[in-house]
């Protein structure tokens, strides 16, 4: 019953920022009823930064719900714009301020590429998953470049959040969650060191390298793609 009664309540919210805040009362009230145990690490540097680019690693379906549980502040999650078009799921993400991409059109990933930006600027709090997708089996994978072009482009930090034992929780082919700890650690934030593209680069390998050390499981080999991909 908690799943219809927090919809409605959350898309009958009057702005974002009331959205997000009663979607996260409604995913830590989810998690304990579930039997997920939340623990929250918050490095001491987060609170000084007043907006930023937000990355975590990406691992299950309950990785959006945990961040919502776990996080100080709203932030505007960067999803792939095929879930707007699905009725319920898309109305609920709009609720939260969630900010939509595109995937398959060159072209519109781009301009969704400079509005992000835009909005980076504005201070708006960004959060994306770079990995672009998750599977069942554990490893980082490899960093999709969205994330950094835009942090090094507004000169804001990115904030690295690692998730730890969320696909034991609810791995890739399963629809049960099973009781568990899982550990959502806001880490040191990291300053870009220019606007160029080697800068880009070197920010997106300092941070990867950073979730790594925290979300338990192995670095997998391969390059990132160097694309528009803005779930990244």
């Amino acid at each position: 019953m908690i799943a219809p009664a927090a919809w409605c309540t959350v898309v009958l919210c009057p702005d974002e920022a009331r959205g997000f805040m009663t979607a996260a009362r409604a995913c830590r009230i989810f998690l304990r009823l579930t039997g997920v145990r939340l623990d929250r690490i918050v490095d001491e540097r987060v609170a000084s930064v007043p907006h930023a680019v937000m990355v975590a690693n990406h691992t299950s379906y309950l990785d959006s719900l945990v961040l919502l549980a776990a996080l100080p502040r709203p932030v505007n999650f960067v999803a792939k714009r095929e879930l707007s078009k699905q009725p319920f799921v898309g109305r609920f993400l709009r609720a939260i301020g969630t900010r939509f991409v595109e995937r398959r059109d060159y072209l519109a990933s781009l301009e969704d590429e400079e509005l992000l930006v835009a909005q980076a600027a504005e201070s708006d709090s960004l959060l994306f998953f770079p990995e672009g997708t998750f599977t069942r089996s554990s490893g980082l994978r490899p960093f999709h470049l969205g994330a950094f072009r835009a942090a090094c482009l507004t000169h804001e930090p990115v904030i690295p959040i690692a998730l730890s034992g969320v696909r034991g929780i609810l791995r890739d082919g399963t629809w049960l969650p099973r009781r568990g700890k899982v550990v959502v650690t806001l880490l040191e934030p990291v300053q870009p060191t220019g606007v160029n593209f080697g800068a880009m680069l070197r920010l997106r390998d300092n941070v990867r390298r950073a979730i790594a050390k925290h979300c338990g499981e192995p670095l997998l080999t391969g390059d990132a793609v160097q694309g528009s991909s803005l779930l990244g």
